[in-house]
């Protein structure tokens, strides 16, 4: 896509370096996210999910194909995915319960 004589890179940025994500969700829940470059424009992204406890409650390995990048952008995506199997429903993310609901 060019817009203005630029391409996507232009806009979206570069950066294709590995990025590693951990966070502990207000239920106790851990959430570890990897987003990868594998190949030219192919993407791996790992989803480790535990409860309070530890225990492996999901994990998803993902592979984008034709997906432009950058890996931050994947890692965002990971790491919203693994929020909603945290909370344990495949609406809202957790953290996200004074959102406004489309009429």
């Amino acid at each position: 896509m060019t817009e203005h004589g630029r391409g996507h890179e232009d806009w979206v940025g570069n950066d294709h370096l590995t990025k590693v994500h951990e966070e502990t969700l207000g239920n106790g829940a851990r959430i570890h996210v990897t987003a990868r470059q594998v190949a030219d424009k192919q993407y791996r992204v790992e989803m480790r999910v535990h409860d309070s406890g530890g225990q492996l409650i999901h994990e998803q390995i993902a592979r984008k194909e034709d997906d432009p990048g950058p890996t931050s952008e994947l890692l965002k995506w990971g790491i919203d995915q693994a929020k909603r199997h945290a909370g344990g429903h495949r609406g809202a993310p957790m953290d996200d319960h004074h959102q406004k609901t489309p009429i």
